[in-house]
């Protein structure tokens, strides 16, 4: 291999002179012919010792053109240690001698020891697939002697790199398969590597060697005593200041007044130490960071522990970070971006960062720009580093982050006292206390459960079967019990969360659901009945008596007992599993984790004393899994990497990578389970799925809008329904959470998503249903992510507490149901109604506190269940490109499904469905609508899909809800008496169903009812709500009288606030701003304020100035995001919409509300009358002392019997007479009085 070349002066050359290529500029002025082949032109480079490149112009590319040098001539003769040693010592200016302690050589004299010293395999019989040579290596070492990088002679070609440029040259993708060849063809467009490193040694920092002089002169630029081993090696003449002197970074890590700067590259390190500075290097700008092996993405970003012993808190000098200054626009904002995530890095870490930067064209790297400008410039380009403006910022957001760090600690130390551990008690110890304190202790056995044996005859005994999952609490404990019963003859009911569930559950235990046995006809139904039941149908069991009792996931079936959340009848539903309990014989709790209030509610229900409890616990054996672990930090109110304020992207990312981890299984063609804790969200995946792949299936399954034979298929068998539809993913919602489980291995990886507001053991539930996930035969990673939006970062920490939801069920909504009672003479009714009330709640309290522990403890709760397991718990961090990526996706897909909602809202018509649930999605439509109607009555927007889109769809926005509050609070000022009777009908709702009675339709729902009673004294809202203020300021007396209002009611305003609101906390404490609690009272009603700007007030103050928001607002804000290209307007669209049809909406609600509420109260007369015929105890004297005690005595009660006799008196007496009498009964008795008018007539 050599060049037929001869040079002008006869001597022994590998070229000569030739004339200018004519397709070149007069740079490139010579060319040869070169015998190499033509992917060997870097070889050429080497040998030549000079810059070359092929010419496009030459046949088959075979001549190499060069660059011209002095005199024409081209001179070149170095070895590739003399090129490397000019290449560090002159264009890099490192000191010779720190280059000879720090750069080695290895050369391959045969046996591949470059190949070796790498790494790489050799294989055995490498004569017939032969490594890559790269003939010697400069090896850049560690102080340990490791080695850090190498330099090769001999480059490899960088597939990825020169596949990209060949891509680009020839329009197409190109595949690293076919790189060679095409190289071949076209060897201009070749990348070589530079340099290579270990294999298998990741990302290290350089940490090079140094010679006694460089650290003497590190610790003279410092002003840090240098180690007296060292100070003596140079005195006694040992090595002198030439020799290695071992030990420098630790000395370096020790002194905290020394600064650091770190650079890219291992060249620019060494002239960095050349002239004094602490140099520390990586392989490039973003080398710091780990990476996931299998998923290939960030893990969470932190400093690696070879760089974070030099980051102590209490480091006094600056870091500096002085990467390359890049040409390429495109890599320059690459490397400015890694720049700042560093930069954050540190900056957290407790490091006083500065930034160094210089014009690229006096050098692109350091070492560059010493070589060219000196020891000089540089030194005075460090003396100029200063804090970026970007930097600055990030700072700031440090300052206020650690702010939020310190309130938080403050917090967490008032959270701790409440778990009763020390202050200084970390958010795991503090997870673990209310763990400990809310389940049970004791043995727990590895295995499963045996079979259950049931008691002797006449004993009564409670079963708690408390046990992880796959540990045979149903397969084997309940089946045993029913097999066992059935024998005896017994009668028995098990009850599930969900009517799908039970359904689940009777396929499975072959038994029937309550509804299959209503349906059979009476002579047909078996005598001794085992069913299946969710606790809404329990009132329909009111003629059965049974021996067992059953709850699978006990945890959810009793707290929904006691909150009410039960279907059409709560209080019916309530009472038949009261009387089932305290009737049966044997009642079983089955349960993950099961909660001790859940216990306690049984065992109180039943009348079970101590010795009649048993408790079996079992924890299946631990198996290997991995947990991958995806945190939306939205908290944090910053960019993960970070980069500025305003540059910060606040789409979340931790998502859409978390996402990103489905999108590359189902397009590499496997399959995908996805348990989600949201419907919308699960629709929203599959939708954008279906958009990427429509060449494959997936279906999701939910309660609400899965048609009902399909959810009814996967219920029963959950198992083959993937596979039998042949499915690429399956979304699963929270209809699912428990009770079903899937076998198998069907799925390749599972990924679950889970909402801020859910429970750790929702979501730990809903995560093991396929169990695959737990044993992992096929799935070995489970990804996870958990969301924190909307949750409040710091609470008050009273909703850790009983105490705290004691007092807010405290103010009990049967109050006026119990005051009427009384009032109608029904003695028996109210006393039933206040101990229904203590009783059904008297666990509450607890499951409430134990639901908010387990929301803001999410993730501790879930680390102690997954490590318990002894499972591996990785926590990933965010891809930065992922949002920008994926989130137009979603965004598009979540319009469209808004889009679709409200158009089929709009076609359907009205029908209220037959029973508690609907039989699918189209029955729920039609359910909807019907609601609908009954709110609106017919009113045109119900059947626009926009204005439904607007106002019922879009979930982000308020809507029909707060309206109608907002009409309640405008007749309770306008209409006392229209008010007066829509609280009566309330309170007669409540003493009908004590009485077991039939009630009618109430005009408003109960929670509408409860805002609205509160909102009605709330100062200000009614101004505001009628046009008596039209604006304000935080100055005013009305918003302080406001937000004292809000304060001194934050307990009754979160008792009336739907659940997730509840866990909030206190909405309205000390610490929230006045303004901030008057525009809140204000979104309860439907209104939301606006800044106007600041004002000047009369004595010269400048005050903030606030008005209602106007659809001028809105325009203005779409017509911003459109000037920015920005089309995602869709939600500015449709409160522009709510805002321009606010008024005509509310007329409407208000109008038919009115008018439903004098419909209906002939219904509720009848009612009354009814009650007190049955309930009510009559007075013997009927007369006119009759009047006069009740006018003298208040507290005497009155009966409807005694106001008839009244009634009749006076009509005898007169029309005066009569109209005197009900001016003085009708205002004390107006329930009696109008009972005694419809049963007089």
């Amino acid at each position: 291999m050599y060049l037929r070349t001869t040079s002008s002066s006869g001597s022994h050359s590998y070229f000569h002179k030739k004339k200018p290529h004519p397709r070149h500029s007069q740079e490139w002025g010579f060319f040869i012919k070169c015998m190499l082949p033509t992917t060997d032109q870097t070889r050429c480079n080497r040998l030549l010792g000079m810059e070359t490149r092929a010419c496009s112009g030459c046949v088959l590319g075979d001549r190499i053109c060069l660059r011209r040098v002095d005199g024409g001539e081209a001179v070149s003769t170095l070895t590739f240690k003399q090129r490397i040693e000019h290449e560090c010592v002159v264009e890099s200016a490192i000191t010779p001698t720190l280059y000879k302690a720090a750069v080695s050589f290895v050369e391959d004299s045969g046996r591949w020891e470059p190949n070796y010293e790498l790494g790489h395999n050799v294989k055995r019989f490498w004569e017939t697939q032969q490594p890559h040579s790269f003939r010697e290596l400069a090896c850049f070492r560690q102080e340990s002697g490791e080695l850090w990088q190498a330099k090769p002679e001999n480059s490899q070609v960088n597939l990825q790199k020169s596949a990209q440029r060949l891509g680009q040259a020839l329009g197409r993708p190109v595949e690293k398969s076919e790189v060679r060849g095409l190289l071949r063809i076209h060897p201009e467009h070749s990348v070589f590597r530079k340099y290579e490193t270990p294999v298998g040694a990741g990302s290290k920092p350089y940490l090079p060697p140094v010679t006694a002089g460089i650290w003497r002169q590190v610790a003279r630029r410092y002003g840090v005593d240098c180690p007296a081993e060292v100070t003596l090696a140079a005195l006694v003449g040992l090595g002198g200041d030439d020799a290695v002197a071992p030990g420098f970074w630790d000395w370096v890590a020790a002194n905290p007044e020394i600064s650091i700067l770190f650079t890219e590259g291992g060249k620019k390190v060494l002239a960095a130490l050349s002239l004094g500075y602490a140099a520390i290097g990586f392989y490039g700008f973003r080398a710091y960071q780990a990476h996931d092996p299998i998923l290939k993405t960030k893990i969470a970003p932190r400093l690696m522990p070879e760089v974070q012993r030099f980051i102590q808190p209490g480091r006094r000098a600056y870091a500096y970070i002085a990467f390359d200054q890049d040409e390429k626009a495109e890599t320059r904002q690459n490397v400015e971006q890694g720049r700042a995530v560093f930069a954050g890095l540190l900056t957290t870490a407790g490091c006083d960062v500065r930034l160094v930067l210089w014009d690229g064209s006096l050098g692109k790297g350091i070492d560059d720009f010493i070589a060219a400008q000196g020891a000089n410039a540089f030194e005075q380009l460090i003396d100029q580093a200063r804090p970026s403006v970007q930097h600055e910022r990030a700072r700031q957001r440090a300052w206020a982050r650690q702010k939020r760090a310190n309130d938080h600690q403050a917090w967490l130390g008032q959270v701790a006292t409440l778990a009763g551990l020390p202050e200084d008690a970390d958010r795991m110890a503090i997870a673990k206390a209310f763990r400990d304190r809310a389940r049970l202790s004791g043995t727990v056995e590895m295995g499963h459960f045996p079979k259950l044996t049931l008691p002797a005859a006449g004993d009564r005994q409670l079963i708690v079967l408390d046990g992880s999952k796959m540990t045979r609490k149903t397969s084997v404990g309940l089946r045993s019990v029913v097999e066992e019963g059935q024998q005896r003859g017994w009668c028995g009911v098990i009850f599930a969360p969900t009517r799908q569930l039970a359904t689940n559950l009777a396929y499975e235990l072959d038994m029937l659901t309550i509804d299959q046995y209503l349906a059979l006809p009476p002579e047909n139904r078996p005598a001794n009945v085992w069913l299946t039941a969710c606790p809404e149908s329990a009132h329909k069991l009111w003629s059965i008596s049974v021996n067992f009792v059953g709850f699978d996931e006990a945890n959810e079936c009793i707290p929904r007992l006691q909150s009410g959340e039960l279907g059409n009848h709560p209080e019916l539903a309530r009472q038949a599993i009261k009387e089932l309990v305290s009737n049966a014989d044997v009642v079983v709790l089955a349960q993950d984790s099961i909660y001790r209030p859940t216990i306690a509610a049984a065992q109180r229900w039943g009348s079970f004393d101590s010795t009649q409890v048993k408790v079996l616990r079992r924890q299946r054996p631990k198996t290997e899994m991995e947990i991958a672990l995806y945190l939306d930090h939205a908290d944090d109110g910053e960019a993960w990497d970070g980069t500025a304020w305003e540059l910060a992207t606040k789409a979340n990312n931790a998502f859409y990578t978390w996402f990103m981890g489905i999108e590359n299984a189902v397009s590499s063609g496997q399959t995908v389970i996805i348990p989600s804790g949201s419907e919308g969200k699960a629709r929203t995946i599959h939708r954008v799925l279906r958009g990427l792949h429509p060449d494959r299936k997936g279906h999701p399954i939910d309660g609400k809008y899965t048609p009902h034979q399909v959810r009814a298929e996967f219920a029963k068998n959950p198992t083959p329904f993937a596979s039998n539809h042949d499915l690429a993913w399956l979304p699963i919602s929270p209809a699912f959470n428990s009770g079903i489980s899937i076998e198998g291995t069907y799925f390749d990886q599972q990924f679950e998503y889970a909402r801020a507001f859910e429970t750790a053991s929702s979501i730990s539930q809903r995560g093991e249903r396929n169990r695959d996930a737990i044993r992992g035969e096929k799935i070995k990673r489970r990804n996870v992510y958990i969301a924190s939006r909307g949750l409040a970062t710091m609470p008050d920490p009273a909703v850790f507490a009983t105490d705290y939801w004691r007092s807010l069920l405290a103010g009990d909504p049967n109050t006026d149901a119990i005051n009427l009672a009384q009032q109608m003479g029904c003695a028996e009714i109210a006393s039933r109604l206040g101990q229904a009330s203590a009783d059904d709640w008297l666990d509450l309290p607890e499951f409430l506190a134990i639901q908010a522990q387990e929301t803001y403890f999410k993730v501790e709760f879930l680390h102690m269940e997954w490590e318990n397991n002894g499972w591996e718990i990785k926590e990933m961090i965010c891809d930065p490109k992922a949002a920008e990526t994926w989130s137009q996706a979603f965004y598009e897909a979540t319009q469209d499904l808004i889009v679709q909602k409200g158009r089929t809202l709009a076609k359907a018509k009205g029908k209220k469905q037959a029973g508690d649930e609907p039989a699918g999605a189209i029955e729920a439509t039609k359910h909807h609508k019907w609601e609908l109607q009954q709110k609106l009555g017919d009113y045109p927007g119900l059947n626009h899909p926009e204005w439904i889109e607007s106002w019922v769809i879009d979930s982000r926005t308020s809507g029909l809800f707060e309206l109608r509050v907002r009409s309640l609070v405008c007749i309770a000022h306008e209409q006392p008496t229209l008010w007066a009777e829509i609280a009566r009908q309330h309170a007669l709702n409540a003493i009908a169903r004590a009485g077991q009675h039939d009630t009618a339709d109430l005009p408003c729902t109960a929670r509408e009812f409860a805002i609205a009673q509160l909102l009605k004294g709330a100062p200000g809202v009614y101004s505001v709500i009628k046009g008596q203020l039209t604006d304000w300021t935080n100055k005013d007396l009305i918003i302080a009288q406001a937000a004292a209002w809000a304060r001194e009611h934050s307990v009754s305003l979160a008792a009336a606030s739907s659940s997730h609101q509840r866990i909030h906390g206190l909405q309205f404490t000390s610490k929230t701003p006045l303004i901030k609690c008057f525009h809140k009272l204000l979104q309860m009603v439907g209104i939301d304020g606006v800044s106007n700007g600041k004002i000047t007030t009369g004595d010269g103050t400048r005050v903030l100035q606030y008005r209602l928001v106007k659809a001028i607002d809105i325009e203005a804000k779409i017509a911003a995001k459109l000037a920015d290209n920005c089309d995602r307007t869709h939600s500015l669209q449709r409160q522009r919409k709510r805002i321009e049809t606010d008024s005509e909406v509310f007329n409407a609600l208000d109008q038919v509300l009115k008018q439903r509420v004098r419909d209906l109260t002939p219904s509720w007369d009848v009612i009354t009358v009814k009650v007190i015929e049955k309930d009510g105890m009559s007075r013997t004297s009927v007369g006119i002392r009759s009047l006069t005690e009740v006018l003298d005595d208040p507290d005497l009660q009155a009966s409807v019997q005694d106001i008839k006799g009244l009634i009749h008196l006076a009509q005898e007496s007169g029309a005066k007479a009569f109209h005197h009498l009900r001016q003085i009964i009708k205002p004390l008795y107006p329930d009696l009085w109008r009972a005694a008018l419809v049963t007089s007539a």
